[in-house]
């Protein structure tokens, strides 16, 4: 069943909107350019941080015994992560001796999906229809039906058997070799492995009690194991709207590679002098040429990821500063529409020249040899290629004659 609402809003609200949008567009404009140039910034100094990490660091061969003259060095090292702490989810009383133990909740739900469609109208008007659809799908928290539109709120009614939590529970006791692994590097380790379920059989009465009342059943059986999923519903290959699915996972002792500096017989974090800090932690025995390397790719991507973020803030931006212009013409929507075209075209040619712009004078900020280097090699071809084009450039009609006469003149005998 759909729902279908449509509202219509004056050329004079619209108007006082997009008016209202400038100021937004000027928020928007200034949280864009900080955010290209803080970027800038940080991946230089990340990069700076690693390189003077990568210098200073040592790889440990064996850290099985606590070693003094390591203190306060940054070391590489691999060993195996061990723990004897046991874990227990006391909701189901299930228990892992691992280091870490994970609790996942997912229901499932009618959720509201809402289309969108808008019509300019003559006289500046705007004419917008909003279509809700509902679906069923696997939530990570409950749906609150009673806020659906329409007859969606009565004929699509959410439920839910049970209601628990998403839950972790990390071992406080994590040895690396004969040292102890801090909280930080603890909770780096994320290899996920089923756990083995298995819950008191007077809980499980009890939660099918519980259920069979709010469901007025007698003799269904609502609760079910198969591996690491407990499972609330009559039948898990045909779930119904209320069923509540809950999924535990556990890290098991295993073998990790770190970068960290050595305080005792512990690890913080290395601190570079800009104030940039390393810490890091792999599955695996990985060398420490290759975890610096994939910090580095880390920041490589962080950099490229914010500045995309950036200039897409920035094209917002402008597209919120000029799109009055648009909504002024908005009397006559072909004129609009075309109007509209040229603020987006011009909204993104003028936020891709100022993200460039940021960058560009963040990096003379930033780097200042290196944006030189850059400049001084484009200028050089610049100038190597307009030399060149000036010796192939074609000769004039002057110049043809003038070498045609002065050539020899040569003569055959016949």
């Amino acid at each position: 069943m759909a729902v279908t609402e449509t509202t219509t809003t004056s050329y004079g609200t619209r108007v006082k909107r997009s008016a209202g949008g400038i100021k937004s567009g000027i928020i928007l404009f200034v949280a864009g350019t900080c955010l290209l140039w803080w970027n800038e910034g940080r991946a230089v100094k990340t990069a700076t941080m690693l390189e003077e990490a990568q210098d200073v660091a040592v790889h440990v061969e064996n850290v099985e015994n606590v070693d003094p003259a390591l203190n306060g060095k940054l070391i590489h090292a691999t060993a195996n992560a061990t723990t004897k702490d046991v874990l227990t989810d006391t909701d189901f009383g299930v228990s892992a001796t691992a280091i870490k133990l994970d609790r996942k909740v997912e229901y499932y739900q009618y959720v509201e999906d809402c289309q969108t469609e808008s019509k300019d109208k003559l006289g500046g008007s705007e004419e917008t229809t909003k279509t809700y659809t509902c679906k069923v799908e696997w939530v990570r928290t409950p749906v609150n039906s009673s806020s659906f539109h329409g007859s969606n709120a009565t004929s699509y009614k959410n439920i839910t058997l049970m209601n628990f939590e998403d839950k972790s529970c990390v071992a406080q006791n994590v040895s690396f070799g004969g040292y102890h692994l801090n909280s930080s590097l603890t909770n780096g380790i994320s290899d996920n492995s089923a756990t083995n379920v298995k819950i008191n059989q007077s809980v499980i009465d009890k939660w099918n009690s519980n259920i069979r009342q709010t469901m007025k059943a007698q003799n269904d059986n609502f609760v079910h194991i198969n591996d690491n999923v407990v499972y609330f519903g009559r039948n898990p290959n045909s779930p119904q709207i209320g069923d509540v699915r809950v999924t535990f996972t556990q890290v098991n002792p295993g073998i990790v590679s770190i970068l960290a500096q050595v305080k005792g017989d512990t690890f913080e974090s290395f601190t570079a002098k800009n104030g940039k800090t390393l810490s890091a932690i792999k599955m695996g025995a990985i060398s420490m040429d290759q975890m610096f390397e994939s910090e580095q790719e880390a920041n490589k991507i962080f950099l490229w990821i914010l500045r995309i973020v950036g200039w897409i803030v920035i094209c917002m931006a402008f597209k919120s500063i000029f799109s009055i212009l648009s909504t002024i013409f908005k009397v006559v929507p072909f004129v609009a529409n075309i109007l509209n075209w040229g603020v987006g075209l011009v909204s993104k040619v003028l936020g891709t020249t100022w993200s460039l712009l940021i960058i560009g004078i963040a990096w003379i900020a930033y780097r200042p040899i290196l944006a030189g280097c850059i400049l001084g090699v484009a200028v050089i071809i610049t100038v190597l290629y307009i030399v060149k084009g000036k010796n192939k450039a074609p000769q004039t009609d002057n110049q043809v004659i003038a070498q045609e006469a002065s050539a020899p003149v040569s003569t055959e005998n016949n």
